[in-house]
């Protein structure tokens, strides 16, 4: 199949894309939609600040009472309430920062599937599901910790179970009882491929983790195409149409990853270089100082970094996710022009 690079191009085909069309009118989406997708992500930013800032005044706050007349008592009922106000409001926050991530997925599903809404009535739809995506994401939570608990038990297991039988493959080499001395070349090899062993359980395990995260890729869609599926109908969704995909979007993902490699490490790159500039200068007298200064303003530059580079990349992966979750439902349940509006 040819190479997607148009919103009308993709909207005329019915089969599924291949891994390369996904990107493409993921990425194509993101530059003709660039000014209305920009100003979302500035909006979803500005929600997760709110309890950086908290966190700020939160502290300054307590510092200044400490050092009054105070009772240590009144001090800690204090930081505990301020704690949960400021855990409630970040709750808050972080549901309007996911709300606005799906209202970018929704305004790139209503391009794909030509439905007729405007950009501010979308927005009224996932505005009114912030509470409904922070529990699909604290559910996505719960099964992601799960899985990489029972993954790594799993691995952990089968590896003890390796390791006991090389170990004691390298005793019997070791006392002899296999062979008439203890033999260095075959206990090498066979400390070589304990070697190889483990490397490749992590790398399972790793494999294993990424497979799960992937058929969970675009939980957050469903929810925002459609709000009365709820948010644990929003994450059986996802996993149930990525059951036979789950390798394809593992790679979309990968490439989606590449194609954003530039941006993530530039500012990766801005975050260093305070870091950086101290360790090849030359040792002063003040050098605890300024290396303490260097981690501070590196951890200043991560944390800009980190809200820049989100805001370059939101559109694209909420288009990718949209158009992923559109070639799911179109190609193979024909749903996607059927979805009722609610």
């Amino acid at each position: 199949m040819n190479e997607v690079t148009s919103l009308s191009q993709f909207t005329r085909l019915r089969q599924p894309l291949s891994i390369g069309d996904v990107v493409s009118v993921g990425l194509a989406i993101a530059k003709q939609r660039w000014p209305l997708f920009c100003g979302i992500a500035l909006r979803s930013i500005a929600w997760l600040v709110i309890p950086l800032m908290g966190v700020i005044f939160g502290t300054a706050f307590l510092t200044t009472i400490s050092s009054g007349s105070s009772s240590e008592v009144s001090n800690l009922g204090a930081g505990v309430l301020l704690f949960v106000i400021w855990l409630v409001v970040a709750l808050f926050c972080f549901g309007k920062y996911l709300a606005n991530a799906g209202l970018i997925s929704r305004i790139v599903f209503n391009d794909l599937s030509q439905r007729d809404e405007t950009v501010k009535e979308a927005a009224r739809i996932t505005r009114s599901l912030t509470w409904s995506y922070l529990g699909a994401s604290v559910l996505y939570l719960v099964i992601f910790i799960s899985a990489a608990l029972v993954l790594s038990l799993a691995f952990s297991l089968v590896g003890s179970l390796l390791i006991l039988m090389f170990a004691g493959i390298i005793g019997g080499l070791t006392s002899g009882a296999m062979v008439g001395r203890g033999d260095p070349v075959m206990i090498g090899i066979v400390s070589v491929l304990i070697v190889i062993v483990a490397v490749l359980l992590i790398l399972g395990y790793v494999t294993a983790m990424v497979w799960v995260m992937a058929r969970f890729f675009f939980s957050e869609v469903p929810l925002s195409v459609e709000p009365k599926i709820g948010g644990i109908g929003a994450i059986g969704r996802s996993w149930e149409l990525s059951e036979r995909s789950g390798w394809r979007l593992m790679t979309i993902t990968t490439v989606g990853f590449l194609v954003t490699l530039p941006i993530t490490t530039l500012g990766q790159l801005i975050v260093a270089l305070p870091l950086l500039a101290v360790q090849f200068s030359e040792a002063s007298e003040g050098g605890a100082t300024s290396s303490f200064w260097a981690t501070g303003l590196s951890s200043l530059l991560n944390l800009i970094s980190t809200l820049v580079v989100t805001l370059l990349t939101m559109g694209f992966w909420q288009a990718v996710k949209a158009v992923v979750y559109f070639d799911l439902l179109n190609c193979r349940e024909g749903k996607a022009l059927e979805l009722q509006d609610p």
